[in-house]
């Protein structure tokens, strides 16, 4: 299985990159990842937070393929239990199709990204900043991938 994790702006965090790597890593026996970093337009001054929302939108879809299955992460999607998850991620993985998934920058995503994407889930009903919402996704993507596996992880 192959993924293409999208997100906005460089991890600036030691501690957050860190525990990325840590997830990127375990992840690898599982799927290939493509972590790709877009820019991030958030510290323009004089832009509203929808025009800086936008630029980022079309960076983010310039790198999702037509035929691509897109996992949107945002805090208006649709929350799931880690079983939950990893039924639809095995699921998902059995259509054998490109998965894309995304998480947005300071602002959030822009409208376009979600109207394109195949899934809208969220992680919480909480807000989290964004460099640690996508290290919540890498591990709930491993999560559900031992889940599906049958590998102790998930208690």
């Amino acid at each position: 299985m192959k993924i293409r994790f999208i997100v906005v702006g460089k991890t600036k965090k030691d501690f957050i990159r860190a525990g990325e790597q840590f997830y990127l890593q375990r992840l690898l026996p599982f799927c290939q990842i493509d972590y790709v970093v877009v820019k991030s337009w958030s510290e323009l001054k004089g832009q509203n937070q929808e025009k800086i929302k936008e630029k980022e939108g079309r960076e983010i879809l310039a790198k999702v393929g037509k035929d691509d299955l897109l996992i949107v992460w945002d805090e208006k999607g649709k929350q799931l239990s880690s079983v939950e998850l990893a039924g639809k991620i095995g699921q998902i993985f059995d259509q054998g199709r490109k998965v894309v998934m995304v998480t947005g920058g300071t602002f959030g995503l822009s409208a376009e990204v979600k109207q394109r994407s195949d899934y809208l889930w969220s992680l919480s009903p909480l807000t989290f900043t964004h460099e640690l919402a996508r290290l919540l996704v890498l591990e709930q993507l491993y999560r559900a991938i031992t889940i599906v596996k049958g590998i102790p992880y998930h208690y």
